[in-house]
């Protein structure tokens, strides 16, 4: 039932926001009714942002599925940001101003903050109406003035950010702006605040003393601030592994028959083949020649290649006819038959090299352990060739592989034997102590953990063609001494917590500027 005078859209930061002049529900008697008005808008937008995600869900990459993308974040966070944010003047102010029924609210509070800060500061008996005390018992005071503090400070992080979007968004120009926006804003402040200690009439019989006080503030109390030693956490980003990581590679080349094993299966070891040769002063028959493995290790792939049959059957072949020939010269050609016996051992040696290929054809583990990464059924009649990789067998204590930006490095300092609190990703309650092992002694843009990266999920920022990384990163190895445990997996993404001195708020500015300023300039 009420008038609605006018209704439109305005910009915030360079967005469109739609408004509706609804001043006209403050002459509603019932509060519900007041407060129903307030919310009508985010309500709307909750059914707008409902609808979308149905649409984004129903519709595949493209404009249609990043419209409706944005129209969720519109109409979803920027929601929560703004127009619930009771600390800004829509309607989420309105909202709180209505329930505790303080009207003027925002007023109000300012007021008795201000009121506040001149007894507490300068001493002041009986500021004016205008910066006095609010009338009210102590929880009216209480609310007037938390909401009067946490609306200043929130004040001052917006016109910052806006200032900082402001610089990003607009290279060169930006920076202008912004610096425009904080200097005008800080001029602003320190006028008024001037103007109040050198010529207002409740500062007179204190002039002196006000007008110390402030430039006391002015300059010493930022001084102080940045002089204040906060407790220093770097964290960084890792994937767990282990300490032994052994590839198992093809020995020679082969089609994929069989891979009997799966990612996750532990396996035994496989020791070395031992070639037996045995022979007589006067013969040597092909069968004593024989591969001999013990222990044998689990079976990784099966190869299959005629190649190597065919092979062995000529030199199968080879080796009777050399031992005919070899009887026919021991009675008639002592000579020749010396040379046929050396020739004949020839043959025996590539029968077993022969036969070593053809047992090189079942790959098995060379060490014990657990399959990290393996052939699996697509890779069946895989043409492999010798050198190419089977299985990773991982095995020993688990290891993280973490990295850090150039300052992260810089404000972390890390040196090898230092101790890290390391924090699994599905299980962020659980600290594991480790110790660092390594540290790479250059940076680089390739990211060796995919995981780590946005094609794999990760926070880092890579490009699709190159894989690169828009800045070099620092490797950091962590070892720990876990052996065995529940939840931990190979490739498992983790954070690692560097502990490092105190550092003051002023030096923490100073290297988020350097960064902030580098970034620009990259831009």
């Amino acid at each position: 039932g009420g008038y609605v005078p006018e209704m439109g859209a305005y910009l915030i930061v360079f967005t469109p926001c739609a408004y509706v002049d609804a001043t006209a529900c403050w002459g509603f008697t019932r509060k519900r009714d007041r407060l129903i008005v307030c919310l009508a808008g985010m309500y709307v937008e909750s059914v707008i942002a409902a609808l979308a995600v149905l649409l984004w869900a129903m519709t595949e990459p493209g404009k249609v599925h990043d419209l409706a993308y944005n129209v969720i974040f519109l109409a979803s966070v920027v929601t929560v940001l703004f127009n619930i944010n009771p600390l800004m003047r829509f309607d989420g102010y309105y909202v709180l101003s209505d329930l505790l029924e303080i009207p003027n609210l925002r007023q109000r509070a300012a007021r008795y903050v201000t009121g506040v800060a001149k007894r507490l500061i300068l001493s002041v008996k009986n500021p004016t109406p205008s910066g006095g005390p609010a009338e009210g018992g102590p929880g009216l005071r209480m609310w007037l003035l938390g909401f009067g503090v946490a609306a200043t400070i929130y004040r001052v992080a917006i016109i910052v950010g806006i200032s900082a979007l402001v610089a990003v968004k607009i290279p060169g120009v930006g920076i202008v702006l912004a610096g425009a926006l904080l200097g005008t804003s800080l001029v602003g402040l320190v006028t008024r605040l001037m103007k109040y200690l050198c010529w207002a009439e409740e500062t007179a019989p204190i002039r002196v003393r006000a007008v110390t006080t402030g430039v006391v503030l002015l300059m010493g109390l930022p001084a102080m601030i940045l002089l204040v030693p906060l407790p220093l956490s770097v964290y960084a980003d890792g994937v767990f592994g282990q300490v032994n990581e052994y590839v198992v590679r093809a020995r020679v080349d082969g089609f994929v028959r069989a891979v009997p094993v799966h990612v996750g299966d532990d396996v035994s070891a496989d020791q070395r083949s031992a070639l037996s040769l045995q022979h007589s002063a006067f013969s040597i028959p092909h069968s004593a020649f024989s591969i001999q493995r013990t222990a044998a290790g689990d079976v990784l792939a099966e190869l299959d290649n005629d190649t190597y049959r065919d092979a062995e059957a000529e030199v199968l072949t080879a080796i009777e006819a050399s031992e005919i020939r070899y009887s026919v010269f021991e009675v008639e050609d002592p000579v020749s038959a010396l040379q046929e016996r050396q020739q004949l051992a020839v043959y025996q040696l590539e029968l077993a090299r022969r036969r070593r290929d053809l047992a090189d054809l079942t790959i098995r583990a060379t060490t014990a352990g657990t399959i990290i990464d393996s052939l699996g059924a697509t890779d069946l009649g895989r043409y492999l060739r010798k050198g190419e990789p089977v299985a990773t067998v991982a095995s020993g204590a688990w290891q993280v592989r973490a990295i850090l930006a150039e300052n992260e490095m810089a404000a972390a300092r890390p040196t090898v034997g230092d101790q890290v609190e390391i924090r699994p990703e599905v299980a962020p309650g659980h600290r594991i102590s480790g110790l660092i092992t390594r540290i790479a002694p250059a940076a680089s843009r390739t990211i060796a953990e995919q995981a780590l990266t946005h094609l794999g999920g990760g926070p880092i920022a890579v490009d699709l063609q190159t894989a690169q990384a828009e800045q070099p990163y620092f490797e950091i190895t962590v070892d720990t001494q876990l052996t065995e445990s529940p939840f931990l997996r190979h490739g498992m993404v983790c954070h690692v917590r560097f502990k490092t001195d105190s550092e003051t708020i002023g030096a923490r500015l100073l290297r988020r500027l350097i960064r902030f300023t580098d970034m620009i300039a990259q831009r």
